[in-house]
């Protein structure tokens, strides 16, 4: 009776190596994108990525449609100078103003 299983030791040894790196790799994406949805306060996300057991698909399929950009230094730069355009053009306009009475 026991003794029919064991054509399934030489197969299951490859998962059984493989097990505990799945288990991490579903651990860190589940804690990623709970942390996420926490913080742009998703609720049914959060739930649902709490709950729902998908072996890490879930969890990919969250960080993939709510990924963020990443800010380079080119567009900080650009937000900056546009920024500060458009906070020195109000007193140019004040100071004309005040030229003119």
């Amino acid at each position: 009776m026991y003794g029919s299983y064991s054509h399934y030791i030489g197969s299951s040894s490859v998962f059984l190596k493989l097990l505990p790196f799945l288990v991490l790799l579903d651990l860190v994406l589940r804690g990623l994108s709970l942390w996420r949805s926490a913080k742009k306060e998703q609720k049914i996300w959060f739930i649902a990525l709490l709950i729902v057991n998908s072996l890490g698909i879930l969890p990919i399929v969250y960080l993939i449609l709510n990924r963020t950009k990443k800010i380079t230094k080119s567009t900080e730069n650009t937000k900056k100078t546009t920024t500060e355009k458009a906070e020195t053009e109000p007193s140019k306009k004040k100071a004309s103003k005040s030229k003119t009475k």
